[in-house]
């Protein structure tokens, strides 16, 4: 394992420009706002750094890079709050920020976010949410998409998108594809075995995202796949899609 963590300590407020960031954060996208930035020692915590895989592991700091979209316009503000509050949730646990040797080994939270589809009817937001704890194997990652409409502002949440009259046919249509991509491994049988694929709630263990002008299915991590295969993403035909969105 690198020891290496891929943030720098060159600390930014929270006023950035879409941009360069330094060595380590991600750069600012447009439309991008930065969260939270930094080294943060947590509170209270006084443990001394520990000794692991060659060099030095702390318990007590979070890097963080927490990202979020901000859109300026008339009617936006909703859609903003939404966005922002998702970020927030993933933010290193508030304490002092402070400079760390970037050779120590941290938990590290990360926030990102890709516009998938912005036109006169539709603006998609799809995140990233990434954490890592000190010592693990490897971090997490979780995704999330926002739909807003352009008229009307609203952000419209998964159980709109796909029709209720099409949950087993599309959720058919989404399995072939899923084992196209993945397998027929154990932990998509352990998936099945826990209900369909679309419900009342939506998407299970997935979300459901426009790209352009075509639709998609993405699943969080180990929900159909091993982590290695990453967030197991296909199409979905827009005959399964509400008359909301289709």
């Amino acid at each position: 394992m690198k020891r290496r963590v891929a943030f720098a300590l060159i600390l930014l407020a929270t006023a950035c420009k879409p941009g360069a960031a330094p060595d380590g954060y991600q750069d600012i996208p447009e439309h991008g706002k930065v969260v939270q930035r930094g080294t943060f020692l947590e509170k209270g915590c006084k443990e001394p750094l520990e000794d692991f895989a060659g060099g030095k592991l702390s318990v007590c700091h979070c890097r963080a890079d927490i990202l979020t979209a901000h859109f300026e316009g008339k009617g936006m503000a909703v859609a903003n709050d939404v966005l922002e509050l998702s970020a927030r949730k993933n933010r290193c646990p508030q304490g002092t920020k402070v400079s760390l040797d970037p050779d120590v080994m941290t938990d590290m939270r990360q926030s990102s976010f890709t516009v998938t589809r912005d036109d006169a009817r539709f603006l998609n937001v799809l995140t990233t949410h990434y954490q890592y704890g000190a010592g693990a194997a490897h971090g997490m990652s979780f995704i999330e998409s926002y739909l807003i409409d352009r008229k009307t502002h609203q952000v419209l949440t998964q159980p709109v998108l796909v029709d209720a009259r099409h949950y087993t046919a599309a959720g058919k249509a989404v399995l072939e594809a899923v084992k196209a991509e993945v397998g027929d491994n154990s932990l998509l049988k352990e998936y099945l075995k826990e209900g369909p694929i679309f419900n009342a709630r939506g998407c299970r263990e997935c979300v459901v995202y426009p790209e352009g002008e075509d639709w998609k299915v993405a699943f969080q991590l180990y929900s159909v796949g091993p982590y290695a295969g990453g967030h197991a993403t296909v199409p979905i035909d827009s005959k399964y899609l509400s008359a909301r969105v289709r």
